[in-house]
Parts: structure tokens; sequence; C-alpha cells
């Protein structure tokens, strides 16, 4: 073999080995961009089916009206409880303060 045949042995060679990496990386490349394009398309069916999946915040006011008026009633309840509380610490704070007088007057 001349010298000439075995450099044009390494070339080839070479080339060969170069495109074969080539077409490995460009299908590598390939399959990722596939990757990527598909699961954007899934997401797309996704965020499409959102409303049919899941409840709209527009369904929960109906349930937000019924809770605050819960909590406006659980307010005034405490309100009256707090009210008559107070009265009944008044009445009381008065009757003890009226034994204390009768009894200063037995004194």
């Amino acid at each position: 073999m001349s010298d000439y045949a075995v450099k044009d042995s390494n070339k080839e060679t070479f080339n060969w080995i170069l495109n074969v990496t080539y077409g490995v990386s460009f299908a590598c490349v390939g399959f990722v961009i596939s990757l990527v394009f598909s699961n954007i398309d899934r997401l797309d069916q996704k965020l499409d089916r959102i409303p049919v999946e899941y409840i709209q915040k527009s369904d929960y006011r109906d349930d937000q009206n019924k809770i605050h008026a819960e909590l406006k009633e659980i307010s005034r309840k405490s309100d009256v409880n707090a009210e008559s509380v107070k009265d009944d610490i008044n009445r009381r704070i008065d009757e003890l303060i009226k034994l204390i007088e009768r009894d200063r007057k037995k004194d």
C-alpha cells in the first residue's frame, strides 16, 4: 500500500465518522424538538379543557355570598352576646354595690 492510499483511507474513515456524528447529532436534536412540540400541543389541549374540567371562579360567587352572610350573622350574634354579658356584669356590680352600701349602713 502506498502512503497515498493510507492517507486516502484515513480521510474516508474520518469523513465517515464525521458524517455519522452529524447524523446522530441531528437525530438527537430532531428528537428533542419533536418532544418539545408534542408537549406544547399536549399543554394546549389541557388548557382548552380547563373550563370544562375545573370550576371557574364565577361559580363560587354564590358560595362566597353565603359565607359572608353567615359571618355577618355570627358577628351580630357575638355582638348581642357581648352586650348581654356586659349588661349581666353591670347588673351584678350594681347588686354588689347595693350589698356593700347596705352592709356599711348596718355598721
